[in-house]
């Protein structure tokens, strides 16, 4: 029971040594989520669909990169085999 549990912290869940990208306060509702409309009406920021943070995303390779990567692999793959022969 004296163990400190950190559900609360961004990086809860994760495996050690990985962490959640980077994400900054929302400017539209300034990271609570919420949208005042008037003295009695809120909604949900749509910007950071009430999270109060926008994600950083990762830049990913594109599908093109992709494939033209596993199309060498096969060449490869294929030169390796039948030089076997």
């Amino acid at each position: 029971m004296g163990e400190s549990t950190h559900a609360g912290s961004p990086h809860a869940g994760l495996p050690s040594g990985r962490r959640e990208p980077a994400a900054q306060r929302c400017p539209r509702c300034g990271g609570s989520g919420v949208l005042r409309l008037s003295d009695q009406k809120f909604r949900t920021c749509l910007d950071c669909l009430g999270q109060g943070r926008l994600p950083q995303f990762s830049i990913e390779p594109s599908l093109e990169q992709i494939l033209r990567r596993q199309e060498a692999n096969a060449l490869s793959a294929d030169s390796l085999t039948s030089g076997a022969r």
